[in-house]
């Protein structure tokens, strides 16, 4: 049954989820950007100028399966290498495994969401409407928590970028 329906709240939720799903992305390759290189400052420079090139052309998923081997590496045994810099993390692995889980599944939310949701709605319906935005509310609060989540860790990178940058840019190393 179609009907003359105000859409525009509709279309704010879906402007509202897609928002969060593009800053959770934008955060992730920040975060993958941020590999260790080794190797001279100048050989550092082109491996990071490469891999950012690269980051820019991939999808959410390939960016998050970046991340996750970059930032949360299985292992992290770079304690030896000399002339190595970057950011990574070391987690618990149960902890590690839930936070894939939860980007994973964002991930796919965000895909079924673009590719299948956006395709199907009716914005005539009421009904094809109210069922879209109670499916959007739940969505961003699904979203919400792994947004946080993921803006804390990029706060620690920056954190931890600006500790580095007094500590060698001191000439106390």
């Amino acid at each position: 049954m179609t009907s003359n329906f105000d859409s525009s709240e509709v279309l704010e939720k879906i402007g509202r989820n897609v928002l969060s799903f593009q800053k959770i992305e934008g955060m992730l390759k920040a975060l993958a950007a941020s590999p260790n290189y080794s190797g001279s400052l100048e050989q550092i420079k082109e491996q990071r100028n490469k891999h950012h090139a690269s980051l820019k052309m991939k999808s959410f998923g390939l960016v998050a399966k970046d991340f996750f081997s970059t930032v949360y590496p299985m292992n992290n045994d770079h304690e030896d290498i000399e002339g190595l810099f970057g950011f990574s993390m070391k987690i618990r692995g149960g902890d590690r495994e839930r936070l894939i889980a939860d980007i994973e599944k964002i991930v796919k939310e965000r895909n079924d969401l673009i590719h299948h949701r956006l395709l199907q709605v009716d914005l005539a319906s009421a009904e094809n409407c109210e069922e879209l935005i109670r499916h959007l509310d739940e969505q961003n609060s699904r979203l919400q928590p792994v947004y946080e989540n993921v803006k804390s860790l990029l706060e620690l990178m920056i954190k931890a970028r600006e500790i580095a940058a007094e500590k060698f840019g001191s000439g106390n190393h």
